[in-house]
């Protein structure tokens, strides 16, 4: 979340909105589900582990997007005598 909000300083505020409205949305769509079926504590644990893997996947995908657009610098010895 650091690297998003530095990215313009002038809009932080905006952005620390948007990130939290995105949060409580997700929060109340995991909500519903979690209550569903005989045992609930079971029903909560999956919908725990599932957001995590979907989490950890985001977090792969940007991590390897942020890897393929880095752009190479040229070696520090090309062109030295």
């Amino acid at each position: 979340m650091a690297k998003s909000l530095s990215v313009k300083p002038l809009v932080t505020g905006s952005a620390a909105g948007l990130y939290g409205s995105i949060h409580m949305a997700l929060s109340a769509i995991c909500t519903s589900p979690a209550a569903l079926g005989s045992n609930a504590t079971l029903s909560a644990a999956m919908i725990m582990a599932g957001t995590g893997l979907l989490g950890f996947l985001a977090f792969v995908i940007a991590l390897f997007y942020e890897r393929s657009t880095k752009r190479k610098e040229p070696h520090e010895s090309i062109g030295r005598c």
